[in-house]
């Protein structure tokens, strides 16, 4: 079963993307370090979308064994805290 989440539920909604993307190797080439990537993907996966709890777009299934955050046309990651967080 799909169900919406919340702000409330971000960080395990978060923990199971940066989880299900622990062998993207662009995002391992970027950070090889285990401790590095544990440290700055859940940051840029909440900059990017996190915007998807204010707008009811976040998902997760039972267990958060998956999740998705989708941006609705017209909203649009941080990109400002992008730019800061990369540079």
């Amino acid at each position: 079963m799909i169900a919406t989440s919340s702000k409330a539920d971000a960080e395990r909604s978060i923990d199971t993307i940066v989880l299900g993307f622990c062998t993207d190797p662009i995002l391992r080439w970027l950070y090889p370090e285990p401790q590095d990537y544990l440290r700055m993907v859940p940051v840029i996966t909440w900059l990017y979308g996190g915007r998807a709890y204010d707008h009811g777009s976040a998902y997760h299934v039972e267990g958060f064994l998956g999740s998705a955050l989708w941006l609705s046309p017209g909203v649009h990651p941080n990109g400002e805290g992008l730019v800061s967080l990369f540079e």
